[in-house]
């Protein structure tokens, strides 16, 4: 080993000693702990270069690393965050989403909702009428609907995958992909789907990529669903005006979240005025993070590809309206049934309440009703049908997502269920990348 006396000259390195310190770097840079600013330091201390050695005396450690006291020489370093893994004290950092509350009481709101409702609907059209009409119903028709329905989220999921690449998340392998994203429909019952923001919760704890820079896809979500069912509403209103002030509305509605996005000087002041309070400043950066993520997300050079996906998706459904029509024998223009979907669907998004129940419903029967002429008990079983179909079937296919992705990640989401905060698991450090 080299050794530097006090007051004499460094001796100059033997074969053997920079051979031993070129292999310990070779080592330090393949180790799955490898911290480049910290080797390249060490590399710089032990007068070893990168790219060949230099003609000058080099400053060798007392305690070379790769030897027994290689926890002693680099702690401290940068390599582990100034001490060893072992001496790590403290409570372990929380993983991205840990703490976030998956709402129980949202979903079985929403479910006792809807579940009173139709009742309700079924009481006052008549259960007797509802059965016989149902009686000559060709439910092959509601099979296809089903298939419709899943189409239109294979188009949400391919937007979702979009928006991932969009923001720079490209690790999540594309089946835990689409399982997380299922899962959100788990709480697709909340007003305006909100709550399908649970998606990123789940991917926080299953891929640790953090909430707030995948949240922000939920907005963009909504907002460019919104612009492809105005599109629609336009495209069925063709015939007639009776949708037009939803149409309105809806772009309304789109103008105005689209100048709040991307009118950056007042949401920029506000976060300062919330970063003057003490708890504002502990939340303005992550609310920075996320704004800057739906800028990116919901820029007018981002918003072509999604919105044509949600054209054809929110389309797709429309189709499965008019195939549950004809399942009763009945034959309306496809332009009518596409338009009482989108405008309905338009109006439960509008409207806050939860999965727009009520809202959607009364707008679909009305229609079929008093614009198609369909008789009251066959539009009373059509809106229950195509809402089985879409809405409820959804809230099923998320639970089955959520829990294929607990049987996939037993450690991260064994305990969680809606409702259950996370319970603070560190993640590991390798694997925390998005």
């Amino acid at each position: 080993m080299l050794s530097v006396g006090h007051g004499a000259a460094p001796a100059a390195p033997t074969p053997r000693s920079v051979a031993k310190l070129t292999g310990t770097m070779r080592s330090l840079h393949s180790s799955p702990v490898y911290d480049k600013p910290a080797v390249e330091s060490a590399e710089s201390d032990s007068g070893v270069p990168r790219h060949g050695l230099v003609e000058q005396s080099p400053k060798v450690p007392r305690h070379v690393p790769g030897s027994p006291a290689l926890g002693n020489s680099l702690r401290g370093s940068r390599l582990f965050g100034g001490r060893t893994p072992a001496t790590r004290q403290g409570p372990a950092p929380k993983a991205p989403g840990s703490g976030m509350k998956l709402g129980v009481r949202q979903l079985l709101l929403g479910i006792l909702l809807g579940v009173a409702l139709y009742g309700g609907v079924v009481a006052y059209a008549g259960f007797r009428q509802i059965r016989d009409v149902l009686g000559e119903f060709h439910w092959a028709a509601f099979a296809a609907a089903l298939g419709l329905a899943s189409a239109n989220y294979g188009f949400r999921f391919a937007k979702w995958q979009y928006y991932l690449r969009r923001l720079g998340v490209v690790h999540v392998p594309r089946g835990d992909s689409l399982l997380v994203f299922l899962s959100g429909f788990v709480l697709t019952i909340t007003p305006g789907k909100l709550g399908e923001v649970f998606k990123s919760a789940v991917l926080a704890r299953t891929h640790h990529v953090p909430v707030e820079r995948t949240a922000p896809i939920v907005v963009a979500e909504r907002l460019t669903d919104v612009i492809a069912i105005v599109l629609l509403v336009v495209l069925g209103s063709l015939g007639f005006s009776g949708g037009l002030l939803w149409a309105a509305l809806g772009a309304a509605a789109v103008g105005v979240g689209l100048v709040a996005i991307l009118w950056e000087r007042p949401v920029r002041a506000l976060f300062a005025r919330l970063g003057a309070s003490e708890r504002g400043a502990a939340l303005v950066p992550r609310l920075a993070r996320a704004y800057d993520s739906l800028r990116l997300v919901a820029s007018p050079s981002a918003l072509g590809w999604p919105v044509l996906l949600s054209f054809v998706g929110w389309g797709l459904e429309g189709l499965a309206l008019h195939l549950l029509v004809g399942g009763f024998g009945l034959h309306p223009a496809l332009s009518f049934s596409v338009f009482f979907y989108a405008t309905a669907t338009l109006a439960g998004a509008l409207v806050p309440v939860p999965g727009g129940l009520g809202v959607t419903e009364a707008v679909i029967h009305e229609q079929l009703v008093h614009v198609a002429g369909t008789p009251e008990g066959v539009a009373t079983a059509c809106m229950l049908l195509i809402r089985l179909a879409t809405l409820w079937w959804a809230v099923l296919v998320g639970f089955v997502a959520l829990a294929g992705l607990r049987l996939r990640f037993p450690s991260e989401l064994g305990a969680v269920a809606p409702g259950t905060p996370d319970p603070g698991r560190a993640p590991d450090p390798i694997s925390r990348r998005a």
